[in-house]
């Protein structure tokens, strides 16, 4: 049967959980990989971005794991790199402040595919804990010393779900080499419930056209 308006325009906007900033488009406006170099993004003068559906399958330096993060300064308004002083503390050259610990932050280097390519992504703090599901950065260095089998099992329920991400686009010069770099602004968990109310109302309206 069909649905008015105003419902099928809550079925076209997905509702997925993770980041709390991130409203996922209509699945009518998702790209896929591919498409990041069949339209050349990442040339312009201010970064592109795409949404895709896509899954994880493997993080860069996982088993260096003081790699996979960096000490940055514990104060909220500030996300700097922190360097251990001789005493023990940290200081943070931003803030001219020394403190008891860093706040260990995510750099996550990894692979993500669809079904028109693969690429690889940076996925910073907020993005990188939803992947690894709620696992903060200072507890996967913990869990790597405590439980390498649980630190690993970790990675392992990351990958192959699929998610909906949103990444930035942008190219940059290194070593006088133009490459792309795409990194993740968000990243949501696949609603499964909201994707298939979605393509039925889709095959619906089709059927009736």
């Amino acid at each position: 049967g069909g649905k008015n308006a105003s419902e099928r325009g809550e079925l076209e906007n997905l509702s997925v959980g993770g980041n709390d900033n991130f409203s996922s488009p209509k699945i009518t406006e998702r790209q896929g990989i591919a498409y990041i170099r069949d339209a050349n993004l990442g040339y312009g003068e201010k970064p592109d971005v795409i949404v895709f559906k896509g899954y994880f399958t493997y993080a860069f330096k996982k088993d260096e794991p003081g790699r996979l993060s960096y000490p940055s300064c514990p104060k909220d308004d500030c996300k700097k790199k922190v360097s251990e002083e001789s005493d023990g503390t940290w200081k943070c050259e931003k803030c001219q402040q020394n403190y008891p610990a860093p706040n260990y932050r995510y750099i996550l280097s990894c692979t993500c595919i669809d079904h028109t390519g693969s690429l690889v992504c940076t996925a910073f703090q907020e993005s990188a804990i939803t992947i690894m599901n709620g696992m903060s950065a200072q507890s996967m260095k913990e869990l790597y010393d405590e439980d390498p089998v649980a630190y690993e099992r970790c990675f392992t329920e990351a990958f192959y779900v699929p998610y909906v991400i949103k990444a930035k686009v942008q190219s940059e010069v290194y070593n006088d080499e133009q490459r792309v770099k795409t990194q993740l602004v968000a990243v949501n968990r696949l609603d499964f419930k909201a994707e298939c109310d979605y393509l039925l109302e889709a095959i619906d309206t089709l059927m009736r056209m």
